[in-house]
């Protein structure tokens, strides 16, 4: 404040406050192949991996010796559901839906989802001038960065992920005439 506040040029204040935001939504539309409710249910007869070919699902003798007596493989292309791991399928329900796109052959699943990052950054910063060789120094940095792709962009998998939050914050101690700060990416 001008002739108000600021009067002597050796005591004064400087302060600075800085507030951006990104805010980025665009529309990605993924198709790929989900395990569909047959292969789920043990039957492997519409495989595309099987084709004309007369090929039917086979154990390995460590699996043989591994499943004897349980009856896991009920027909050259079935396997019994009982066999699967209740753990493994809990997880496959969850985290890779069903198909929604059967026309479309293989890749049978289409995720029309939309890709969001929001990202928020804040600066502020305070100095207080006590005299020529005396200065008090405040700052505070904050980041948020919220990254949701609607799916594994990075891989071949179609499915909805889960979202991520991104928070980055800096601590300065109290130290003579050493600034120091800290980064994180």
């Amino acid at each position: 404040i001008p002739h108000i506040y600021n009067r002597n040029r050796d005591k004064n204040t400087f302060f600075f406050v800085n507030e951006e935001w990104r805010v980025i939504h665009s529309g990605s539309t993924v198709r790929g192949a989900m395990i569909p409710e047959a292969m789920r249910n043990g039957d492997f007869s519409g495989s595309t991996t099987f084709g004309d070919k007369g090929n039917q699902l086979v154990f390995d003798d460590a699996a043989n010796n591994f499943l004897a007596g349980k009856n896991c493989l009920t027909g050259p292309t079935t396997l019994n559901t009982a066999c699967f791991d209740p753990n493994a399928v809990a997880i496959l329900k969850h985290y890779w839906p069903l198909p929604n796109n059967p026309a479309g052959g293989f890749n049978n699943y289409i995720n029309p989802g939309v890709d969001v990052i929001d990202q928020r950054n804040d600066a502020y910063r305070i100095d207080q001038y006590f005299g020529q060789k005396l200065v008090l120094m405040g700052r505070f940095m904050y980041e948020e960065v919220k990254d949701s792709p609607p799916n594994l962009a990075w891989g071949p998998n179609p499915a909805p992920t889960t979202r991520q939050s991104i928070y980055t914050t800096g601590r300065t101690p109290w130290c003579g005439s050493l600034l120091t700060s800290a980064r994180a990416w």
